[in-house]
């Protein structure tokens, strides 16, 4: 049985949210979804909750969904992908959508069972990968600090040894 992907619906239109949720069946998606009708509950849940992704409506009732994304990554942001879904589909908007920290942007009057069905796969492929090169990137500075760190104590350890050789010569030579 494939996992049980945990998405959160983000949209203010109840028949949508419903519609979405049939399309993710019929594309054979095995779903627990969860719904927020507004920018405040959606922004509580993002933060209560972990998601695999969200689905998030740019007209809401509080804000547009840029404003969401941009509070979301302003206050520490979210580790669930999000896909960016509208009616009001146009080219500035799916843009300012993917700069403010959206994965992908689906218009409404294009969205297909198939289309939300690859998306979220996509969505949550792409973001897996981010958090491994991000942990990757960890592990490297981790790495490079410590073996910086062990290069300065030998550094230092020859110096010293350097320093007792060069005061034992001196000496041996003031001696003589």
């Amino acid at each position: 049985m494939d996992k049980v992907l945990k998405i959160l619906i983000i949209d203010d239109d109840r028949s949508f949210r419903k519609i979405v949720t049939r399309m993710m069946g019929r594309a054979g998606l095995n779903v627990e979804t969860t719904e927020a009708i507004n920018c405040a509950e959606g922004v509580e849940k993002l933060n209560k909750n972990v998601y695999d992704c969200a689905l998030l409506d740019y007209q809401l009732p509080d804000a547009n969904g840029i404003h969401l994304l941009q509070e979301i990554l302003h206050f520490g942001g979210t580790s669930t992908p999000i896909i960016f879904v509208t009616g009001k589909g146009d080219e500035t908007i799916a843009a300012q959508a993917l700069k403010a920290g959206a994965l992908d942007y689906i218009s409404k009057e294009k969205l297909s069972p198939e289309l939300l069905s690859q998306c979220i796969h996509n969505v949550i492929k792409v973001h897996d990968l981010e958090l491994r090169a991000n942990q990757t990137e960890k592990q490297y500075k981790r790495i490079v600090e410590t073996i910086s760190e062990i290069i300065i104590h030998w550094i230092l350890k020859e110096i010293y040894l350097l320093s007792i050789r060069l005061a034992v010569h001196l000496s041996l030579n003031l001696k003589n």
